[in-house]
């Protein structure tokens, strides 16, 4: 298992896996504090890097046995949903869930559920305008086959989590889904090693209380997809 790094709140960061509440399936995983800003100091932020800690399978066979209590179950739900009762569910707006026909959802029902799922990479975690907001990284695998990257925006309201659409974290959801766990890390640490591309970054990138940045960050991560700079896109985001 991934060593984890216990680290002052101020300056830098790492991820640490802090308390299972129930099994696998179900479990809880928490962050620790990291210091990141979007224009202002970002309220209770943490990070948390799943390394190869939470696969999110098809554990649940109807919407019935699902609370959606964790982000983790939430994603879980969301990867086991095969009727659009149950796809609605996960969305605090329904109107806004996605929409599938009868062979994908069929199609749904019949993966594997040891060599099908939904590999959490890692998970941003906030307030936003008061509300618990996390920004999930995972990696469809089919099959064994490690296939595209994806992410969400999930927000606990009512003490349930749910899929959310935010049009002004959208820039950040791009980010998070797109960057390396190891450089994201770097980034909010402030430190590169013998890195000159990443010292340059964290330069360009630091905010108020010499934190990360976001904001600034999803804009050179904008720029880079715009002008197709392979360069920086290979440096520091995965799929490239």
């Amino acid at each position: 298992m991934k060593k984890f790094i216990l680290i002052n709140t101020l300056l830098y960061i790492g991820a640490t896996f802090l308390s299972i509440v129930q099994a696998q399936d179900t479990a809880q995983f928490i962050g620790i504090p990291v210091n990141v800003t979007v224009k202002l100091k970002v309220p209770e932020a943490n990070f948390m890097d799943y390394d190869t800690l939470f696969k999110a399978k098809r554990i649940f066979t109807d919407v019935s046995q699902v609370s959606n209590s964790t982000v983790e179950e939430l994603v879980s739900s969301v990867y086991s949903a095969d009727n659009q009762k149950w796809v609605n569910f996960n969305y605090y707006q329904p109107e806004q869930a996605p929409k599938f026909n009868k062979k994908e959802y069929k199609e749904r029902a019949s993966k594997n559920i040891d060599t099908s799922f939904y590999q959490l990479i890692h998970r941003l975690s906030f307030l936003h305008d008061g509300i618990p907001t996390a920004i999930v990284k995972y990696r469809y695998i089919k099959e064994g086959v490690p296939q595209n990257f994806g992410s969400l925006i999930a927000q606990n309201i009512n003490n349930r989590w749910y899929v959310v659409n935010i049009p002004e974290l959208e820039e950040q959801r791009k980010l998070i889904q797109a960057i390396k766990t190891e450089m994201f890390i770097a980034l909010s640490t402030g430190r590169a090693r013998r890195d000159d591309i990443l010292k340059q970054l964290i330069d360009q990138t630091r905010g108020v209380f010499f934190a990360l940045d976001i904001t600034a960050l999803s804009e050179f991560y904008s720029q880079w997809v715009k002008e197709n700079n392979m360069e920086m896109l290979k440096h520091f985001c995965d799929g490239y």
